[in-house]
């Protein structure tokens, strides 16, 4: 076998292996993600106003008048 051989026998599993584990992180963060949401959006449901906050920042919780 070439030199240049060895080198892509060499490089082409490692780029892949990199290429992999860098696809496993961001789904582990993607997911970790997804569940800090839904518990935030439970919460949301239940009336805590913090969390509905947290996600939409722009939310402004209604006011407690008459009938409510």
């Amino acid at each position: 076998m070439n030199p240049s051989g060895r080198l892509w026998g060499t490089l082409l599993p490692a780029a892949l292996t990199a290429t992999y584990a860098a696809s496993a992180v961001g789904g582990f963060k993607g997911a970790a993600r997804c569940a800090a949401v839904k518990d935030l959006n439970a919460q949301c449901i239940e009336g805590d106003a913090a969390a509905c906050q947290e996600l939409n920042p722009s939310w402004i919780p209604r006011s407690a008048g008459p009938g409510r």
